[in-house]
């Protein structure tokens, strides 16, 4: 597969429907604006073409990583990004129910936080890590997360729903699940 790598100066904003970073306050929070992209079309482009060189036009999950340039520990000593564009293949355009046996249980060894931060996706998930360690060792599909106030928020690797009597019930976000793509899809597919 191949890889995309950038860097450099850029906006000051961005559209969550072209580039969809999950939380906006966090662009600011750190005081680290998406200076490696200069528009949302950019970030569209360089998708684009990498899907293209790999054959995968008809339908890939993409994942982009955004991070801090080297110097500094915790305080950067710059506000300079760099970031990393993957592709995979997926076997169908449409969304598919899993019919197989899906065994889950709860992961009470560490907790979500109702915070904000904890509505990123971000590289630094060690509870889902962990979490995920724990459902391989104990032949579980999955597992499901609490918070730190015991209420069950989502599972280790994505949002939770249900759908009773026509209503689509969901965490919501101030209770510390992630506020991801998926998330946002489903309220779209809702509406319609």
């Amino acid at each position: 597969k191949e890889l995309q790598f950038g860097e450099g100066e850029g906006i000051e904003y961005f559209d969550e429907s072209i580039m969809p970073i999950t939380t906006a306050h966090y662009l600011y929070l750190s005081g680290t604006p998406f200076r490696a992209i200069s528009s949302g079309e950019f970030i569209e482009e360089q998708i684009s073409e990498l899907v293209q060189a790999n054959k995968m036009e008809d339908s890939a999950r993409v994942r982009m990583t955004v991070y801090r340039n080297n110097g500094g520990f915790y305080l950067p000593e710059t506000n300079e990004i760099s970031y990393l564009i993957q592709a995979s293949a997926l076997k169908s355009k449409e969304y598919l129910l899993n019919n197989d046996r899906y065994e889950v249980d709860l992961f009470k060894d560490f907790y979500i936080t109702k915070q904000l931060l904890s509505t990123i996706k971000s590289t630094n998930k060690a509870v889902q890590i962990v979490g995920s360690i724990f459902a391989n060792e104990n032949n579980l599909q999955n597992c499901l997360l609490l918070n730190d106030v015991k209420n069950v928020i989502e599972a280790l690797n994505g949002n939770l729903f249900m759908l009773k009597d026509s209503i689509l019930t969901t965490p919501p976000i101030s209770e510390g699940c992630l506020n991801g793509i998926m998330r946002k899809q489903i309220f779209a597919f809702a509406k319609e």
